[in-house]
This record gives structure tokens, C-alpha cells and sequence, in this order.
């Protein structure tokens, strides 16, 4: 099977956890001692995926300078995600490609990953959105999706031809735009012990920076 090409969605702006992104970008935050961004291009070398194109916009220059060569980076400021996805589909090589929040992070392993993306394949589906139960996980802002009791995973499938198909637009977003209307699934059997962690408030990052709770403690372990 080829391997997808992977994307990280790191351009955000961080408003709700001001004053802390005036000096960072939201990505960039230090969580347990180290760049929260580093979490995920971690879990990207886990799961055996290329290495990731940054996909950058508010304050690149310091995603750029910390990881450096190896990598590549596209970058246009003050547009949406999916509109961020469309100017990085040059540097796409495979007919598939996977993105990952930058902002939040899923602790899926290696098997259960492979499985939903051998589904979403075989099943020719323009888009798969990765669903986390709701207990264990940690969210910024309530995602809709079309299954109870489920979150967003903060990652996807994409059909490159179809983002290709998709009519050139800055506001051009993931969710409100691409998934309503594609061809799409939505795995619905996860295990429970995979969930989801976003950064996106200045609460949620208060607490994956503690020791006292489990999501401080996940990062700490995961060091």
C-alpha cells in the first residue's frame, strides 16, 4: 500500500490563550518541557507515516526554525484550514494524504490507525474524519459530528483528488465546507482508550502543564 503523505494544520492565530501566543505560536507552547508541536511529528514517526509538510500561517517563522531541514513547510497567512490544505497539495505525492491538527493531539497506536485507513481505501470515500469517544478526551470548543457521543480526533483522510476538484477559496474550511458535502465515513468502533487532547484554551493548556491530572501526566509520561 503506498504511504500517505501527511499534513500538520499550524497556522492559527491562538486568540483565546493570549497573552501566551503574542511571543509563540499555539502550536509552539511549551507543554511538560517541550514544543507541543513535537508531540505529534512524534506520533507521525510512530505510525510509520512520511514526514510531515507544516502547513503554516501566523508566525511560521518559528515552526521553520525549529525543525529546520528535512522538512517541508507551505505557507499563506490569514486563510482558513481548508483553504490551507489547497495550497499545500504541490508538495502531495500520494494519492491520499492524512492531516493532523496541530493544536491537538490523539494518542491512536499504530494498528487501530493502519485499520481505519486500509477502510477509508478500500471503501473509495473522498474524506474520513476520525472520531474519539467523548469520555477521557479534552476539547477546546465543541466539534459537530453525526455521531453521538463522539469527537473529532483532530485528524483525517483526504482523497487528493477531490481537494483538487474544490473550487480555490481563502475561507474554504474543513469542517464547515468539505465535510457536509463529500463522500465520506466516520469510524464509529474506536476504543475507548484513545482519545483526544486540544490546547486550543487557556484552561485545557493550564491543565496538560500540571502534574495533578491525567492529561499533565500523559505528557510528562510521554517524555
Amino acid at each position: 500500500m503506498q504511504i500517505p503523505n501527511t499534513l500538520i494544520l499550524c497556522g492559527g492565530f491562538g486568540e483565546r490563550l493570549r497573552p501566551l501566543t503574542d511571543n509563540h505560536q499555539k502550536c509552539m507552547l511549551p507543554v511538560q518541557g517541550r514544543p507541543f508541536l513535537e508531540y505529534t511529528v512524534d506520533k507521525i514517526k510512530q505510525l510509520e507515516l512520511k514526514p510531515p509538510i507544516f502547513c503554516c500561517g501566523h508566525k511560521s517563522d518559528e515552526i521553520i526554525n525549529h525543525f529546520g531541514n528535512g522538512y517541508k513547510f507551505s505557507y499563506r497567512a490569514d486563510i482558513n484550514t481548508g483553504a490551507r490544505i489547497k495550497e499545500a497539495l504541490s508538495l502531495i505525492c500520494s494519492d491520499n494524504f492524512v492531516v493532523f491538527n496541530g493544536d491537538s493531539y490523539c494518542n491512536i497506536d499504530y494498528n487501530y490507525f493502519w485499520y481505519i485507513y486500509k477502510e477509508f481505501v478500500n471503501l473509495k470515500k473522498d474524506v474520513c474524519k476520525i472520531l474519539v469517544h467523548k469520555k477521557n478526551s479534552l476539547l477546546a470548543s465543541y466539534i459537530p459530528s453525526s455521531v453521538y457521543d463522539y469527537y473529532g480526533a483532530g485528524i483525517y483522510f483526504f482523497k487528493k483528488s477531490y481537494i483538487e476538484s474544490l473550487e480555490k477559496d481563502d475561507n474554504l474550511s474543513i469542517e464547515d465546507d468539505i465535510i457536509p458535502n463529500c463522500k465520506k465515513i466516520y469510524n464509529c468502533n474506536i476504543p475507548e482508550e484513545f482519545f483526544t487532547i486540544d490546547i486550543g484554551t487557556k484552561e485545557n493548556y493550564e491543565m496538560v502543564n500540571s502534574k495533578e491530572n491525567k492529561y499533565g501526566r500523559f505528557f510528562q509520561n510521554t517524555n
